[in-house]
């Protein structure tokens, strides 16, 4: 599976081996685009990064993850990595880096 960010806040995924399951769904507010994808170790979780700031978090089905699914962000966000299912990692335009907590916050990390 294949996930890709858009404009117009698109996020698609792409089933390789049986593309009858690839979906593409609006996954941001106001059609914010999608500037960065993490997909979790485990496959299980999709993360993503969009202009209207706010790093979210999916199911591979695209359905919101979960009671703490949006997590805010202060600025652009350029990198996106997933630590596992509960954690995103973001790197920041203006230097910053961003880590997931397990109460589902984004605390700054090393700059």
């Amino acid at each position: 599976v294949v996930y890709a960010g858009g404009d117009g806040g698109l996020l698609f995924t792409a089933h390789l081996t049986d593309p009858k399951r690839s979906l593409a769904k609006v996954c941001a507010k106001d059609g914010a685009a999608i500037d960065a994808v993490a997909v979790a170790p485990s496959g299980k979780v999709v993360f993503t990064a969009a202009r209207d700031g706010l790093v979210r978090r999916w199911g591979p089905d695209l359905v919101a993850a979960g009671e703490r699914a949006e997590l805010p962000v202060r600025g652009e966000v350029t990198a996106l990595a997933a630590l596992n299912d509960d954690s995103p990692a973001a790197g920041c335009a203006d230097g910053r880096t961003l880590l997931g907590t397990p109460g589902g916050e984004l605390e700054a990390g090393a700059r």
